[in-house]
C-alpha cells in the first residue's frame, strides 16, 4: 500500500509531506492556482458578450501560453514546474486515470492540469447527487425535453430556419418520466421526426467516433471548422 488516507485531517497532511515532500506539494498547488486563475479569464470574455471561432481563440483568451501546453506531455509540464517522479507516477497519475483513463505521458499538458484542479481542495458538490443540477434547470425552465438522437441540422434558405432531423429513444429512462413538472417522455415508438427551430446549439464533439451529424443549407464559409465534414 502506497499510502492510505485518514479520518484525521492533520495526520493525513503530515502522511502526504512526509511521502511526497512539503515544497513539491506546495509547488504543485501554485501552479495549479495559477493555472484555474487564468481559465476563468474566458467568464470575463463570455459576461462581455464576445465568443471564440475555435479552440485556439479560446485558449488565447485565457492565455496565450496555454496554447504550448497541448504541444506538451502533462509529465513534461509537471517536470518543468519541480515536482518530483514520485509525485507524479502516484498522485498525478491517480487523477488522470480516473478523469481520462490515461496517464501523465499520454495526456497533453492542459488538459492534465484540468484533470488535477478537480483532484484539489476547495471543490464542491450537490448533496445527493450533481445530477440535480440539471434536474432542477428542466423543472425551473418548464422546458418539454425529448430525448432522441440527432442525425442532421439543416438550414431552410427562404426562412433561415432549421430543422432538426432525429430518431426519437425507445426508452428514456425513468429521470424522464411524464408529470407536472413540465418534464415529458417522449417517442417511445422510436420513430424518425423532424422540428423546426429559430436557434439550435450543437453541445457535442463533432468528431467521427462520438458524433455523425450531418449539415445540409449551411454556407461553409460561415461555419466552425470543427462542423466541416471534410476536416474531420
Amino acid at each position: 500500500m502506497i499510502f492510505e488516507s485518514s479520518y484525521w485531517g492533520p495526520l493525513e497532511k503530515l502522511q502526504l509531506f512526509m511521502r511526497y515532500g512539503l515544497f513539491t506539494l506546495f509547488r504543485m498547488r501554485s501552479y495549479l492556482q495559477g493555472m484555474l486563475a487564468e481559465f476563468g479569464n474566458y467568464y470575463d470574455v463570455i459576461d462581455k458578450g464576445q465568443w471564440s471561432a475555435d479552440v485556439t481563440d479560446v485558449l488565447n483568451s485565457m492565455n496565450p501560453t496555454f496554447l504550448n501546453d497541448t504541444d506538451e506531455s502533462l509529465r513534461q509540464r509537471l517536470v518543468a514546474v519541480g515536482l518530483t517522479k514520485e509525485l507524479i507516477d502516484e498522485l498525478v497519475m491517480i487523477a488522470v486515470r480516473t478523469n481520462y483513463g490515461q496517464t501523465p505521458d499520454s495526456v497533453h499538458a492542459f488538459v492534465g492540469s484540468v484533470a488535477l484542479a478537480g483532484a484539489t481542495d476547495g471543490l464542491w458538490a450537490v448533496k445527493h447527487g450533481n445530477k440535480q443540477v440539471v434536474e432542477q434547470c428542466l423543472e425551473q425552465s418548464h422546458v418539454r425535453l425529448e430525448m432522441a438522437r440527432v442525425s442532421k441540422v439543416s438550414r431552410k434558405s427562404d426562412t433561415g430556419e432549421y430543422v432538426i432531423h432525429f430518431r426519437r429513444l425507445a426508452e428514456p429512462g425513468p429521470l424522464y418520466d411524464e408529470g407536472e413538472d413540465g418534464i415529458v417522455k417522449t417517442g417511445t415508438d422510436g420513430r424518425n421526426d423532424t422540428g423546426v427551430f429559430d436557434i439550435v446549439v450543437v453541445a457535442t464533439p463533432l468528431t467521427k467516433d462520438k458524433s455523425d451529424i450531418k449539415f445540409e443549407g449551411f454556407d461553409k464559409s460561415n461555419l466552425n471548422r470543427a462542423t466541416d465534414p471534410s476536416l474531420r
